[in-house]
């Protein structure tokens, strides 16, 4: 996994986002591209996500992306972050300013934009201010709300904690106290992603989520072994390397036992020794990740997966 932690223990949400929102659009593999830090001009402005659709003619079920059109401009703003009706223009803002900077007049006209603004929780205080200037917002879907006659460019507003159970859990499980159910579905339905995009997304998650949400995730490593074992899976690349170093040396020790007392009973400690030493080294994997991290519970965790 990339180190998505700060120094500081600050967690970083906006990759865990950006793989989540690639999962989350996964059944419309294919239709769409993905930009993240859009750069927007030769100064400093970027939007968080720029995702294109490739085919407009598709339908798509997925009620989140069923909104977008050609070029769809995404904010996402993590858990402490407030939404403010300036974050709404500001966004609306990156939105002009990427069809303003096509390389040719009206390149990207504006009925092919939206705007998607993503947060956790009900942003109760923007959607006050948007009533007071006579603005209407629409619950769509659960979680998902539009906002009306905010110039030529449909906005939609997710808000994440509100959304169906269980049917976007790569966007819910991106939270402090995350819902146990929405973390058993991500890694039932993610543990054995095959392409190497799709790990890399769900690993950018789970660097997020198991940050955290620690504590829940050792829970359901110690208590259910099929959740275990498909986070033995999701972790593999990690594991592999750690535990392959550490029977590499199990095995010459375990060889050299072998000689006086027997191959069966020197090849057994070994695999027993490499394991500890595989325990050792994923636990202080996890706290070079988190500083905040005791070695106790990275202990507990590293051994909840490898044991």
């Amino acid at each position: 996994m990339g180190n998505e932690v700060e120094n500081a223990g600050t967690i970083k949400w906006h990759p865990g986002f950006y793989g989540g929102m690639k999962l989350e659009t996964k059944s419309s593999e294919g239709l769409f591209s993905y930009e993240v830090e859009r750069v927007l001009s030769d100064e400093p402005v970027r939007m968080d996500m720029l995702i294109i659709k490739k085919n407009e003619n598709v339908e798509i079920d997925n009620p989140i992306a069923k909104f977008f059109r050609r070029h769809n401009v995404v904010e996402y703003k993590s858990p402490n972050d407030a939404l403010t009706i300036d974050d709404l223009y500001k966004t609306i803002g990156y939105a002009c300013l990427y069809k303003g900077y096509g390389k040719t007049v009206n390149e990207i006209p504006a009925q092919e934009l939206t705007v998607s603004i993503f947060r956790h929780t009900y942003p109760r205080r923007l959607f006050s201010e948007l009533k007071k200037q006579s603005v209407e917002v629409v619950c769509k879907y659960p979680g998902i709300y539009y906002v009306k006659v905010m110039y030529s460019i449909p906005v939609q507003i997710v808000v994440i904690k509100e959304l169906e159970p269980l049917e976007h859990s790569s966007l819910k499980i991106l939270t402090r106290d995350a819902d146990e159910n929405e973390i058993r579905e991500f890694i039932r339905r993610y543990a054995y992603a095959e392409s190497p995009e799709d790990r890399n997304n769900v690993d950018a998650v789970l660097q997020v989520s198991v940050s955290a949400n620690k504590g829940t995730y050792s829970r359901i490593a110690e208590e259910d072994n099929n959740m275990c074992e498909a986070l033995r899976e999701l972790f593999k690349d990690e594991i592999d390397v750690l535990v392959a170093d550490g029977e590499a040396r199990g095995e010459a020790r375990g060889l050299a036992i072998g000689e006086a007392r027997g191959v069966v009973l020197g090849e057994a400690r070994g695999e027993a020794r490499a394991l500890d030493s595989a325990v050792e080294k994923l636990a202080d994997h996890y706290m070079s990740k988190d500083p905040e991290l005791v070695r106790e519970e990275a202990l507990r965790m590293a051994s909840a997966i490898l044991r």
